[in-house]
């Protein structure tokens, strides 16, 4: 599993520690994105291009951002640059809870 923060605009990725001592709580979100290996991102359910930044960026700035927490759902295989471009949009619009997952196959 892997975790992210973002403190002011800077972002952190790290693995979550395997340990007994750590506890981890997982963050309990409305709003979803995944991203797939073939460039698809998938926004609470709706399809964009990872390309597309402007639907990206309109499609993020749409949902309700309440708490400011959101779940990021990144498969395995996809590029780390879209992870970053994601959380980038994120960050602009007030995301300051993201919590990453790594799609296994």
């Amino acid at each position: 599993e892997i975790s992210a923060c973002l403190v002011g605009s800077e972002m952190c990725i790290r693995d979550s520690p395997k340990t007994d001592s750590f506890e981890y709580s997982p963050i309990q979100s409305v709003n979803e994105i995944s991203i797939i290996t073939d460039g698809s991102v998938f926004i609470n359910g709706a399809a964009f291009n990872i390309n597309n930044t402007k639907e990206l960026e309109q499609a993020v700035f749409d949902l309700n951002n309440t708490d400011g927490s959101i779940i990021l759902s990144a498969d395995a295989a996809s590029l780390h640059a879209w992870v970053v471009k994601i959380m980038d949009i994120l960050n602009k619009n007030g995301f300051n809870e993201v919590q990453i997952r790594t799609i296994e196959k």
